[in-house]
């Protein structure tokens, strides 16, 4: 055999043994405190809802999935929201909800969570928020704009055919009649009491009591724990330590902010990620809202 074959195969077995010794050695260290990767243990999925609410689809799926995820010991949603739109706001509270019946899920409210962000909190398991934290406001607003004295003013005029004499109320063509206000106040009317419906089942709480707190009223959060809204005043890091001394996890437990059985969405995280997402957000259409304007 070659000389420099026989060099190269004593190196190669010498590291060979090196290695095989650092093993055993390290195996034999402290093996009673070894921890799995963080992929093998309990981990809390961790929800962010910040903004206005004009949609649900994100939310609700990375809701489901740490939901679904059993590798997920308990969900924990940050709100920091002044509302939005009624349908995605109870969308994302029926998705609250029914996650907690499978596991804890915690709420910690951030400088606001009124409104639909309130609707949405009230489905938890248990709501955090700090003192000073705005929220509450639970009520209904509807508006839309009117375009018919400006027109008038630059000579311009709109001919409406309309087939159903509410076909084209709230139009901003023209003023509303009295018809048209009750059935707007009627519409505004229902919308509130499924508010109020759903903060009372979420909270356990009477209707009359919720009621009295439903005028569209702004709670510090002070004043919203002594009313029953929320449980507990604490921060972000109380919620967090409540979550592992309740689950029993260690400190080391990561907070995923993506659930494994989550699709990758290169265009969902550019839009919901970046500034482009918050060039709008100050604007929403006509319609009925769970939102706190004076919040925006």
């Amino acid at each position: 055999m070659k000389t420099k074959t026989k060099i190269f195969l004593a190196v190669f077995a010498s590291f060979a043994l090196l290695s095989i010794i650092i093993g055993i050695s390290m195996a034999g260290v402290e093996s009673s405190n070894f921890q799995f990767p963080s992929s093998f243990s309990k981990q809390v999925g961790l929800v962010k809802i910040e903004g206005i609410i004009n949609e649900s689809n994100h939310i609700v799926k990375k809701i489901n999935g740490f939901r679904d995820d059993d590798n997920i010991a308990a969900v924990l949603l940050r709100i920091d929201s002044p509302g939005g739109a009624v349908a995605p706001s109870q969308e994302i509270y029926q998705a609250v909800k029914n996650c907690a019946v499978k596991k804890p899920t915690i709420v910690s409210m951030g400088a606001v969570a009124a409104s639909g962000g309130y609707y949405i909190a009230s489905g938890a398991t248990r709501i955090f928020a700090n003192g000073g934290t705005l929220t509450g406001s639970i009520g209904v607003i509807m508006e839309f704009p009117r375009y018919n004295k400006l027109l008038e003013k630059i000579g311009v005029s709109i001919e409406i055919l309309a087939a159903g004499k509410l076909k084209d109320a709230g139009s901003p063509f023209r003023e509303l009649n009295q018809n048209e206000r009750e059935y707007f106040d009627n519409l505004l009317k229902d919308t509130h009491k499924q508010f109020i419906d759903d903060v009372c089942d979420g909270r356990s709480m009477e209707f009359e009591n919720v009621k009295l707190l439903a005028e569209g009223q702004i709670f510090t959060g002070n004043q919203a724990h002594s009313n029953g809204l929320i449980d507990t005043l604490g921060t972000f890091d109380d919620a967090k330590n409540y979550i592992l001394e309740t689950c029993e996890l260690p400190e080391t437990t990561v907070f995923l902010e993506k659930s494994k059985k989550e699709k990758y969405d290169f265009m969902e995280e550019f839009f919901l990620k970046t500034p482009i997402k918050n060039l709008f957000s100050g604007f929403h259409k006509s319609g009925i809202y769970y939102i706190c304007e004076s919040l925006l």
